[in-house]
């Protein structure tokens, strides 16, 4: 079957950018998959709404419409994945799972993190991992200074070392034979499908090239 799915990418304004533009852009963008299926107008502007609301902070009138797109396209993970998001910035570690299953149904093969969430909410939820992880673990996306990220990330491998992202996030801040012994590390624990395939690509990459390497 031909894959038909398409990425758009916008700026801050929301305005759109083609890829070539974006070859020779600098700064930060957004982006939006639509799958393989025909989503509706209405579905992408109920998605955007939802995804408005959601980064001002209001997350009740987010939840509401991402369910309105999710009825109006049944099929499209995007607003479920979202929704799923959504409900772990609020703390509802039920719901959050309850989506992230519906879209791990939806996309079997991954969409953005939606493996390493679901593993991660299921291992908490046995108990294996302590609640609320994967939010500590996500937010490290805003943190932006260099050291306070380390000082973070490192913070997770330390009290957490049963958790496989915390060192692939460590191992890119490694070099040398801190960096494999932190990829096999990983390796060594219940890892997601995500996670275990980017620590054996970085280790091979390693392996290869030793030194110079581009982490993933």
């Amino acid at each position: 079957m031909k894959n038909t799915a398409k990425i758009k990418f916008t700026d801050d304004s929301g305005n759109s950018i083609s890829r070539e533009e974006l070859a020779k852009s600098t700064g930060r963008f957004n982006y939006e998959i639509f799958g393989v299926e025909n989503v509706s107008s209405l579905a992408k502007t109920l998605h955007n709404q939802a995804r408005h609301y959601g980064q001002t902070g209001a997350y009740q009138k987010a939840i509401e419409i991402l369910l309105q797109a999710n009825k109006e396209a049944p099929k499209w993970p995007y607003p479920v994945y979202d929704l799923a998001f959504t409900y772990l910035l609020q703390g509802d570690w039920d719901n959050a799972l309850k989506y992230y299953i519906m879209t791990d149904s939806l996309a079997p093969r991954g969409f953005f993190t939606s493996k390493t969430a679901l593993h991660t909410l299921e291992r908490e939820r046995k108990g294996e991992l302590k609640a609320g992880l994967y939010n500590m673990y996500v937010s490290l996306e805003w943190i932006n200074d260099p050291q306070e990220r380390f000082e973070n990330i490192k913070l997770i491998v330390v009290n957490f070392p049963s958790f496989a992202p915390g060192w692939k996030e460590y191992s890119n801040l490694l070099e040398g034979k801190d960096r494999i012994s932190a990829i096999e590390k990983g390796l060594e624990l219940d890892a997601d499908m995500d996670t275990r395939g980017l620590l054996l690509i970085n280790k091979a990459l390693m392996l290869d090239h030793h030194i110079g390497v581009k982490w993933l």
